[in-house]
């Protein structure tokens, strides 16, 4: 018996989408004196996941005077599907829009389980 292990990894390109499947076979190739033999093998399919974010924001109280604080809430989810998968190397930007300015010591992040259990405060 003759076992070979390799590994792969799933390339970070434009590809590589949602929903592809990739394939792989081997074809073992030989001679046995009078003629030329093979057999062929394929791996089960790889089907290429990704996470599927979705980022919702709101403000309450929705009207302000001078002075007023308003609360902004950013939720950013990864939705459990059965084609997803974590999300890696993630960048959230939120301007703060002219005439408002951010109230020091007010910023709160929740990173809610089941990705891990922490709280910050800034």
């Amino acid at each position: 018996t003759l076992v070979i292990d390799y590994r792969v990894a799933v390339t970070n390109d434009a590809t590589n989408v949602r929903g592809t499947t990739r394939r792989n076979s081997a074809v073992f190739a030989w001679n046995d004196g009078a003629s030329n033999r093979s057999v062929t093998a394929q791996a089960s399919n790889v089907n290429v996941v990704e996470p599927n974010l979705t980022v919702v924001k709101g403000v309450n109280p929705t009207t302000g005077d001078a002075s007023d604080e308003l609360t902004y809430t950013i939720d950013v989810a990864n939705p459990v599907n059965t084609n997803g998968a974590m999300a890696f190397e993630a960048t959230l930007t939120d301007v703060i829009p002219a005439g408002l300015t951010y109230v020091p010591g007010s910023l709160e992040t929740v990173i809610a389980p089941p990705l891990m259990a922490a709280r910050s405060r800034g």
